[in-house]
């Protein structure tokens, strides 16, 4: 049953970047679709960790490891920066920083609103 749920999880997350990279193309050597999931994908998995995930072990398989681990991506971060730094260093710099500072800034913030939302709701 796990298995499953993280691979209905991961078809969703799958289907979700590949339409964030449609509706977000990119028009720049600079990766913003790829951006965009990574940091939302951090925002969003931060949240619901800390709202109520770690209660619910199934529900972290299926939203966490599944939904969010197919929607967001080191690795293709990572590729993206290594081709950035052959077109432009400063490019390669400001998408290193933004994503490595911005995803543990999106974590932080994830994290506080939902223990906001946790003591406002009576949750947890």
């Amino acid at each position: 049953m796990n298995l499953i749920l993280v691979g209905f999880g991961g078809a969703i997350g799958a289907f979700l970047r590949a339409w964030l990279f449609i509706f977000v193309p990119i028009t720049h050597p600079f990766p913003i679709s790829t951006l965009l999931a990574n940091l939302v994908g951090t925002f969003v998995l931060s949240f619901i960790t800390f709202l109520f995930i770690h209660k619910y072990r199934r529900m972290k398989l299926f939203l966490g490891t599944g939904i969010l681990g197919s929607f967001t991506s080191v690795s293709a971060f990572s590729v993206e920066t290594i081709g950035l730094f052959g077109v432009n260093v400063l490019y390669a710099s400001i998408y290193l920083v933004v994503t490595v500072v911005g995803g543990v800034l999106c974590a932080f913030l994830g994290a506080y609103f939902a223990r906001s939302f946790s003591k406002e709701e009576g949750v947890a």
